[in-house]
């Protein structure tokens, strides 16, 4: 319980850091990079529950962000992917560039969301019913917040076809 509690609490003050519309320094990043600092990171999470997890391709991609906030919404989409892939599923991270924009994507074997909750599970403590996942409900707000910032697009997709 305590180890909740402080998750959460966690969470709470990363989306109030990132809440703040303070202007943070741009440099340009190695999606690649930021991509093994955070498995490397969640890993342990992704053993406990025998999920393969790793990168799909290793297309060298910059984007030019803030490497905090690159690096606080990488962390919670795995979290994220993993906390609802099945034990035993898959989670794989990629990125490239299309029409000379940089593009992250994971991907992961959980539940498809319904079309009609997509848009919610953006809002802090939205939770899809029926789920049973650990966490704090606030990493896709932190997501969306650090998206808007960077003035980068965010999608929920199916499995084979973005939405």
């Amino acid at each position: 319980m305590a180890s909740r509690v402080r998750a959460l609490l966690n969470q709470l003050l990363t989306l109030a850091r990132v809440q703040e519309h303070r202007s943070r320094e741009r440099a340009p990043l190695d999606v690649q990079a930021v991509f093994r600092n955070v498995l490397e990171d969640l890993v342990w999470l992704a053993d406990d529950k025998r999920i393969d997890i790793g990168v799909s391709d290793d297309e060298a991609t910059r984007v030019h962000a803030p490497h905090a906030d690159l690096t606080v919404l990488m962390k919670n989409l795995v979290d994220n992917a993993i906390r609802y892939t099945p034990a035993g599923g898959r989670v794989d991270l990629s990125s490239g560039m299309t029409g000379g924009r940089p593009w992250i994507r994971v991907e992961d074997t959980g539940p498809d969301i319904a079309c009609e909750e997509r848009e919610h599970v953006f809002d802090p403590f939205y939770r899809v019913l029926g789920s049973d996942a650990d966490g704090s409900d606030l990493g896709l707000s932190i997501v969306r917040t650090i998206a808007a910032r960077l003035r980068a697009d965010i999608a929920l997709a199916t499995r084979g076809r973005v939405a």
